[in-house]
Protein backbone atom coordinates (compact mmCIF):
# COMPACT_ATOMS: atom_id res chain seq x y z
CA UNK A 1 0.00 0.00 0.00
CA UNK A 2 2.87 2.08 1.03
CA UNK A 3 4.16 1.78 -2.53
CA UNK A 4 1.00 2.83 -4.57
CA UNK A 5 0.90 5.86 -1.98
CA UNK A 6 4.26 6.89 -3.24
CA UNK A 7 3.79 6.61 -6.45
CA UNK A 8 -0.18 8.57 -6.19
CA UNK A 9 2.31 11.31 -4.64
CA UNK A 10 5.00 11.59 -7.05
CA UNK A 11 2.17 11.84 -9.78
CA UNK A 12 0.96 14.77 -8.11
CA UNK A 13 4.19 16.53 -7.59
CA UNK A 14 4.74 16.25 -11.68
CA UNK A 15 1.05 17.73 -11.60
CA UNK A 16 2.20 20.27 -9.77
CA UNK A 17 5.10 21.28 -10.83
CA UNK A 18 4.48 22.00 -14.55
CA UNK A 19 1.37 24.20 -12.83
CA UNK A 20 3.56 26.55 -10.53
CA UNK A 21 5.68 29.51 -11.74
CA UNK A 22 7.66 30.49 -8.86
CA UNK A 23 7.69 27.18 -7.06
CA UNK A 24 6.30 29.33 -4.15
CA UNK A 25 2.87 28.91 -4.90
CA UNK A 26 2.46 25.69 -4.86
CA UNK A 27 -0.36 25.35 -2.31
CA UNK A 28 -2.48 27.11 -4.26
CA UNK A 29 -2.06 24.91 -7.22
CA UNK A 30 -2.56 21.72 -5.19
CA UNK A 31 -6.52 21.87 -5.29
CA UNK A 32 -6.64 21.87 -9.04
CA UNK A 33 -3.50 19.01 -9.35
CA UNK A 34 -5.40 16.81 -7.27
CA UNK A 35 -8.76 17.36 -9.29
CA UNK A 36 -6.77 17.02 -12.33
CA UNK A 37 -5.67 13.90 -11.04
CA UNK A 38 -8.72 12.54 -10.06
CA UNK A 39 -10.80 12.75 -12.82
CA UNK A 40 -8.44 11.67 -15.19
CA UNK A 41 -8.33 7.76 -15.94
CA UNK A 42 -5.27 6.22 -14.52
CA UNK A 43 -3.65 3.45 -17.33
CA UNK A 44 -3.80 0.99 -14.14
CA UNK A 45 -6.97 0.70 -13.29
CA UNK A 46 -8.58 1.82 -16.46
CA UNK A 47 -10.76 4.45 -14.34
CA UNK A 48 -10.82 7.48 -12.33
CA UNK A 49 -9.98 7.42 -8.79
CA UNK A 50 -13.16 9.18 -8.33
CA UNK A 51 -14.91 6.86 -10.05
CA UNK A 52 -13.80 3.85 -7.71
CA UNK A 53 -14.60 6.13 -4.33
CA UNK A 54 -18.22 7.63 -5.25
CA UNK A 55 -19.31 5.40 -8.45
CA UNK A 56 -20.06 7.95 -10.75
CA UNK A 57 -18.11 10.17 -12.43
CA UNK A 58 -17.06 13.46 -11.69
CA UNK A 59 -19.00 16.75 -13.00
CA UNK A 60 -16.29 19.04 -14.33
CA UNK A 61 -17.09 22.94 -14.07
CA UNK A 62 -17.21 23.36 -18.04
CA UNK A 63 -20.42 20.82 -18.22
CA UNK A 64 -22.05 23.45 -15.79
CA UNK A 65 -21.13 26.26 -18.20
CA UNK A 66 -21.85 24.22 -21.25
CA UNK A 67 -24.58 21.65 -19.52
CA UNK A 68 -23.48 18.04 -20.97
CA UNK A 69 -25.92 15.28 -22.03
CA UNK A 70 -25.41 13.69 -18.25
CA UNK A 71 -25.87 17.15 -16.78
CA UNK A 72 -29.15 17.58 -18.94
CA UNK A 73 -30.74 14.32 -18.18
CA UNK A 74 -30.19 14.66 -14.25
CA UNK A 75 -32.03 17.92 -14.73
CA UNK A 76 -35.07 16.48 -15.89
CA UNK A 77 -35.24 13.90 -13.24
CA UNK A 78 -37.43 14.55 -10.09
CA UNK A 79 -35.86 13.84 -6.61
CA UNK A 80 -37.47 10.11 -6.23
CA UNK A 81 -35.88 8.99 -9.68
CA UNK A 82 -32.39 10.83 -8.87
CA UNK A 83 -32.75 9.35 -5.35
CA UNK A 84 -33.28 5.69 -7.40
CA UNK A 85 -30.25 6.26 -10.14
CA UNK A 86 -27.75 7.19 -7.44
CA UNK A 87 -28.48 4.03 -5.36
CA UNK A 88 -28.43 2.18 -8.85
CA UNK A 89 -24.91 3.06 -8.73
CA UNK A 90 -23.85 2.69 -5.47
CA UNK A 91 -24.93 -0.96 -5.42
CA UNK A 92 -22.54 -1.23 -8.37
CA UNK A 93 -19.44 0.03 -7.09
CA UNK A 94 -17.97 -2.87 -5.88
CA UNK A 95 -18.27 -4.53 -9.46
CA UNK A 96 -16.34 -1.06 -10.39
CA UNK A 97 -13.91 -1.82 -8.16
CA UNK A 98 -13.35 -5.40 -8.97
CA UNK A 99 -13.27 -4.68 -12.15
CA UNK A 100 -10.30 -2.18 -11.89
CA UNK A 101 -8.32 -4.65 -9.45
CA UNK A 102 -8.73 -7.06 -12.50
CA UNK A 103 -7.61 -4.36 -15.29
CA UNK A 104 -4.82 -3.58 -12.96
CA UNK A 105 -3.56 -7.21 -12.60
CA UNK A 106 -3.57 -7.69 -16.26
CA UNK A 107 -1.82 -3.99 -16.82
CA UNK A 108 0.85 -5.17 -14.19
CA UNK A 109 1.22 -8.70 -16.77
CA UNK A 110 1.87 -6.41 -19.66
CA UNK A 111 4.62 -4.40 -17.57
CA UNK A 112 6.48 -8.00 -16.50
CA UNK A 113 6.25 -9.23 -20.08
CA UNK A 114 7.45 -5.82 -21.33
CA UNK A 115 9.98 -5.94 -18.80
CA UNK A 116 11.44 -9.31 -19.63
CA UNK A 117 11.72 -8.51 -22.80
CA UNK A 118 14.58 -6.10 -22.46
CA UNK A 119 16.33 -7.93 -20.01
CA UNK A 120 19.63 -9.58 -20.45
CA UNK A 121 20.91 -11.83 -18.85
CA UNK A 122 24.33 -11.37 -16.50
CA UNK A 123 27.09 -14.04 -16.54
CA UNK A 124 29.99 -13.77 -14.18
CA UNK A 125 33.18 -16.11 -15.21
CA UNK A 126 35.60 -16.99 -12.90
CA UNK A 127 38.93 -14.63 -12.69
CA UNK A 128 35.91 -11.34 -13.66
CA UNK A 129 36.73 -8.03 -12.30
CA UNK A 130 33.43 -6.60 -10.83
CA UNK A 131 31.88 -4.04 -8.31
CA UNK A 132 29.99 -4.67 -5.71
CA UNK A 133 27.25 -2.40 -4.39
CA UNK A 134 27.64 -1.07 -0.76
CA UNK A 135 25.11 -2.07 1.09
CA UNK A 136 23.61 -1.07 3.40
CA UNK A 137 24.53 2.58 2.59
CA UNK A 138 26.93 3.99 5.16
CA UNK A 139 26.77 7.56 6.72
CA UNK A 140 28.72 9.60 4.83
CA UNK A 141 29.10 13.66 5.17
CA UNK A 142 29.23 13.66 1.06
CA UNK A 143 25.83 13.02 0.84
CA UNK A 144 24.46 11.86 -2.41
CA UNK A 145 28.03 11.64 -3.71
CA UNK A 146 28.86 9.04 -1.58
CA UNK A 147 29.88 6.22 -3.83
CA UNK A 148 27.73 3.11 -4.60
CA UNK A 149 29.74 0.64 -5.72
CA UNK A 150 33.49 -0.41 -3.98
CA UNK A 151 36.34 -2.54 -5.49
CA UNK A 152 37.20 -3.84 -8.21
CA UNK A 153 37.70 -7.70 -6.70
CA UNK A 154 38.03 -10.33 -8.26
CA UNK A 155 35.41 -13.41 -8.81
CA UNK A 156 36.74 -16.48 -7.28
CA UNK A 157 34.18 -18.91 -8.02
CA UNK A 158 30.98 -18.85 -9.64
CA UNK A 159 27.74 -21.05 -8.07
CA UNK A 160 24.95 -22.65 -10.17
CA UNK A 161 22.60 -20.74 -7.87
CA UNK A 162 23.43 -17.08 -8.95
CA UNK A 163 26.29 -16.42 -5.88
CA UNK A 164 29.59 -15.28 -6.55
CA UNK A 165 32.42 -15.98 -4.15
CA UNK A 166 34.69 -12.79 -4.78
CA UNK A 167 38.44 -11.69 -3.76
CA UNK A 168 40.50 -8.78 -3.12
CA UNK A 169 43.10 -7.83 -5.16
CA UNK A 170 45.44 -8.73 -2.43
CA UNK A 171 43.95 -12.27 -2.11
CA UNK A 172 41.55 -11.70 1.14
CA UNK A 173 38.84 -14.22 0.23
CA UNK A 174 35.45 -12.55 1.25
CA UNK A 175 33.70 -14.56 4.41
CA UNK A 176 31.04 -15.50 2.58
CA UNK A 177 29.34 -15.76 -1.28
CA UNK A 178 27.71 -12.53 -2.56
CA UNK A 179 24.39 -12.84 -4.83
CA UNK A 180 25.35 -11.80 -8.48
CA UNK A 181 22.39 -8.83 -8.31
CA UNK A 182 24.87 -6.96 -6.13
CA UNK A 183 27.66 -6.73 -8.12
CA UNK A 184 28.33 -5.51 -11.98
CA UNK A 185 31.12 -6.27 -14.19
CA UNK A 186 34.24 -3.78 -13.88
CA UNK A 187 35.71 -2.75 -17.64
CA UNK A 188 39.04 -0.25 -16.72
CA UNK A 189 39.88 2.27 -19.48
CA UNK A 190 43.17 1.20 -18.66
CA UNK A 191 45.01 -2.09 -17.92
CA UNK A 192 44.35 -2.45 -13.67
CA UNK A 193 48.32 -2.58 -12.17
CA UNK A 194 48.13 -5.09 -8.91
CA UNK A 195 51.17 -5.32 -6.92
CA UNK A 196 50.73 -7.32 -3.60
CA UNK A 197 52.71 -6.39 -0.68
CA UNK A 198 54.73 -9.07 -0.32
CA UNK A 199 55.41 -11.86 -2.92
CA UNK A 200 55.82 -15.16 -1.39
CA UNK A 201 56.91 -17.08 -4.57
CA UNK A 202 57.51 -16.24 -8.47
CA UNK A 203 58.49 -18.38 -10.93
CA UNK A 204 58.06 -18.03 -15.10
CA UNK A 205 56.30 -20.60 -16.50
CA UNK A 206 58.37 -22.39 -19.62
CA UNK A 207 55.07 -21.42 -22.22
CA UNK A 208 55.55 -18.85 -23.96
CA UNK A 209 52.37 -18.01 -25.91
CA UNK A 210 53.69 -14.91 -28.41
CA UNK A 211 57.07 -12.67 -28.32
CA UNK A 212 54.87 -10.20 -26.12
CA UNK A 213 52.61 -12.39 -24.13
CA UNK A 214 54.12 -14.40 -21.46
CA UNK A 215 52.38 -16.66 -18.45
CA UNK A 216 53.58 -16.46 -15.00
CA UNK A 217 52.79 -18.21 -12.15
CA UNK A 218 52.65 -16.87 -8.44
CA UNK A 219 52.27 -17.94 -5.14
CA UNK A 220 49.59 -16.12 -3.08
CA UNK A 221 49.51 -13.39 -5.13
CA UNK A 222 47.87 -11.89 -8.04
CA UNK A 223 50.13 -9.95 -9.52
CA UNK A 224 54.30 -9.78 -10.00
CA UNK A 225 56.23 -6.89 -8.18
CA UNK A 226 56.12 -3.64 -9.55
CA UNK A 227 57.86 -2.83 -13.00
CA UNK A 228 57.09 -0.41 -15.64
CA UNK A 229 57.60 -2.91 -18.30
CA UNK A 230 54.51 -5.08 -16.88
CA UNK A 231 51.07 -4.44 -17.65
CA UNK A 232 48.20 -6.98 -15.63
CA UNK A 233 45.53 -7.41 -18.22
CA UNK A 234 43.80 -10.28 -16.58
CA UNK A 235 44.10 -12.34 -13.85
CA UNK A 236 42.98 -16.12 -13.80
CA UNK A 237 42.91 -18.06 -10.59
CA UNK A 238 43.84 -21.33 -11.32
CA UNK A 239 44.04 -25.33 -9.16
CA UNK A 240 46.61 -27.52 -9.04
CA UNK A 241 49.57 -26.72 -6.81
CA UNK A 242 49.19 -27.51 -2.58
CA UNK A 243 48.07 -23.65 -2.18
CA UNK A 244 45.97 -21.61 -4.83
CA UNK A 245 48.06 -20.18 -7.26
CA UNK A 246 47.28 -17.33 -9.53
CA UNK A 247 47.98 -17.65 -13.61
CA UNK A 248 48.50 -13.98 -14.55
CA UNK A 249 48.30 -13.16 -18.45
CA UNK A 250 50.87 -10.79 -18.38
CA UNK A 251 51.10 -8.35 -21.47
CA UNK A 252 54.80 -6.84 -22.28
CA UNK A 253 54.33 -3.49 -23.79
CA UNK A 254 56.43 -3.40 -26.94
Amino acid sequence: MNGAVEAANKNIKKIVQKMVVTYKDWHEMLPFALHGYRTSVRTSTGATPYSLVYGMEAVLPVEVEIPSLRVLLDVKLDEAEWIRTRFNELSLIEERRLAAVCHGQLYQRRMKRAFDQKVRPRTFQTGDLVLKRILPPGTDNRGKWTPNYEGPYVVKKVFSGGALMLTTMDGEDFPSPVNSDVVKKYFASSPVNIFPSKVVACEHSPAVLSPDRIIILAMDCLSLPQRSSYLSSRVYPTRGLDELSWQIDIRIPS
